[in-house]
């Protein structure tokens, strides 16, 4: 089989329609706009997408006070697409999307936690059919997360070795890496509450990308972790075939460490979850 050709952009082309992504005010920059620039620009980029071995995933959400969630619903996506009024890395207002973690502890991290007292419920996802494993479009993880974390790290080749292996000569896989490069940069950077119009490109590659028929989700470094665990956005029909809550448990934040650090203790733990999806708790 021939190996894919990057031919219709040259790497002064994509260095421009970059420079020019990069620079437009995305407060005022219409979401159709960057869907049409957008799928045009990574019309030629070749996409890799991985399959992930991930028995389990995690999904955090804050309590309030001494609440217990009752109903695996409360923690899973927001069934009404109406409620969901903020922009997200990798959804748009008023689509629900399943965000996760590859760990517990990067589940947590993500809520960028920084007062103690505050408890929050964990709720553990296992994969449904062992023989079955998602399909995620895969940005950054090969390249950062699995250097700075050997356990997510695996067999997987070398990412540059890996993109030489399917593309056509030197000249391409340095337009790869522009590509490449682009989406890391839109996927991890850091986005303060209040300035969530700074994700419409991740958002608007997320949509093209859960679009496609056989694609499951996208995944990319957690930002909170310092890019040592990984994040996983499911759309929610994926999320629903291939994965089913099985257990709960609340943490309460009892120490503040450093800038990223905390300590928590265990405060509350559900039975296992059936198959009505209620959490009842010991």
């Amino acid at each position: 089989m021939a190996k894919p050709q990057l031919v219709h952009k040259t790497l002064t082309n994509i260095r421009r329609e970059i420079r020019y992504l990069s620079g437009l005010n995305l407060r005022k920059t219409r979401m159709r706009h960057l869907d049409t620039r957008l799928r045009v620009f990574l019309g030629n980029y070749v996409a890799r997408y991985e399959r992930i071995n991930a028995r389990f995933v995690y999904r955090v959400r804050l309590n309030h006070e001494n609440q217990l969630f009752g109903r695996v619903q409360d923690l899973w996506y927001p069934p009404v697409p109406e409620n969901i009024n903020r922009l997200g890395r990798a959804n748009y207002i008023g689509t629900p999307v399943f965000y996760c973690s590859d760990s517990e502890n990067t589940a947590i991290i993500e809520q960028k936690i920084n007062k103690p007292g505050h408890c929050y419920s964990v709720l553990k996802c296992e994969r449904l059919d062992m023989q079955m494993f998602p399909v995620v479009f895969e940005i950054g993880v090969n390249d950062i997360t699995a250097k700075l974390n050997p356990r997510l790290g695996g067999d997987r080749p070398d990412p540059e070795m890996a993109v030489a292996e399917f593309l056509n000569n030197g000249y391409d896989v340095r337009k790869y890496n522009l590509y490449q490069r682009f989406l890391i940069t839109e996927f991890t950077k850091p986005v303060r509450p209040g300035e969530e119009y700074r994700y419409k490109i991740s958002a608007v590659v997320a949509n093209q990308v859960m679009g496609k028929v056989g694609v499951d989700g996208v995944c990319f470094p957690s930002v909170q972790s310092q890019f040592k665990g990984v994040n996983v956005a499911f759309s929610s029909t994926a999320i629903d075939r291939l994965y089913r809550a099985v257990e709960c448990k609340v943490v309460r934040v009892t120490k503040i460490i450093g800038d990223r650090g905390y300590q928590i203790e265990i405060t509350h733990h559900s039975r296992p979850i059936g198959k009505d999806l209620i959490i009842e708790w010991l």
